[in-house]
Formats: structure tokens, sequence, C-alpha cells
């Protein structure tokens, strides 16, 4: 008589809810939210000013006012937000005014494939400024009072736009 042998391996799998930060109520600021973020996270920010720069560094979390752009402003004289670590479609940017005297509303680079929604971006010299082979998806975004709208830096990158606004730039 033949014995069957059957060997059974038991994957042990993990659930981690997504968590909701709010700024100001837990960090005060919205770099601070993304930094203690785990990707799949929610960083909710309440209305104000914010003068920082933010960088998604990589991770893949929602970043969304609560009150909109009108009353929810990043300022910064630099760039307001970069996505220049990979981030997918999943890094998600909602319900902002951008805004500051130079350089970039947002920065993409380094295959950034960010979604963008209902924004503001105005007062800057490029309002997205989109370095190499970036695929980026913009909904609702109004683009006005830069120096350019959106500029490329090179052919191998792609926007998909839907319900957006581009104009009044001082160059073309």
């Amino acid at each position: 008589m033949r014995s069957k042998l059957f060997i059974i391996n038991v994957a042990f799998l993990s659930i981690v809810a997504a968590q909701i930060i709010n700024v100001p109520g837990d960090y005060s600021t919205i770099q601070a939210g993304i930094d203690a973020s785990l990707s799949g996270d929610t960083v909710l920010v309440g209305p104000g000013t914010y003068n920082e720069q933010i960088d998604y560094k990589g991770k893949q979390v929602v970043v969304m006012s609560t009150s909109g752009a009108d009353s929810t402003i990043i300022y910064n004289n630099s760039t307001n937000v970069t996505f220049n670590t990979q981030e997918g479609s999943s890094a998600i940017l909602d319900g902002f005014t951008l805004t500051g005297s130079s350089d970039y509303g947002i920065y993409i680079s380094s295959y950034g494939k960010p979604t963008l929604r209902n924004l503001v971006i105005n007062n800057k010299k490029k309002g997205i400024y989109l370095n190499y082979d970036c695929d980026v998806t913009i909904t609702n975004v109004t683009i006005t009072d830069n120096e350019y709208g959106i500029y490329f830096s090179s052919s191998q990158s792609n926007v998909t736009l839907t319900k957006s606004i581009i104009w009044d730039h001082t160059s073309m």
C-alpha cells in the first residue's frame, strides 16, 4: 500500500486597514501627515493656508482638502508639490490652490503617475512641470496666470486631461 504525503503550505495574510490622518488635528503640517502615512492612507487637510513644500516620497497616499481649493491653499515660493519617486495613480492630490511667485506648482519626474483633481494652480513659473516619462491624470484643474501651464521637458510624458482649464499664461 502506498502512502501519500501531502504538504500544505499555509500563507498568513495580514490585513492592514488604511488610516485617516488629519491636518492640522493629528499633525500641524501636510508634510508631517504624509511622512506619518503608509501607502493606502488618506491625509485630510482642513481649510487654511499652508506655507510649505510637500513631497509624496514614493507613497501611494491620498492628500485631500476637506473644504476645497477655495479655502485650502498650499503657498510656497519654490515648488509646492513634488512627485519624484515613481508614485503611481493612487498617489492623489485633491482640492487645493497651489500658489507662490516662482518655480513649479507641481513637479513630476522619474516615472511619476499621480492623479491630480480639483486644483487651482496659479502665479508660478510652470504650473505643472513634467520632467521625464510621466503619465499624469488631471481632472477638474484650473491652471492660470503662470509663465507656462503644463511644461513638458521631454516628449515621453503623457497627460490625460478632463474637465480642466489652462489659460492666460505668459509663454506658449
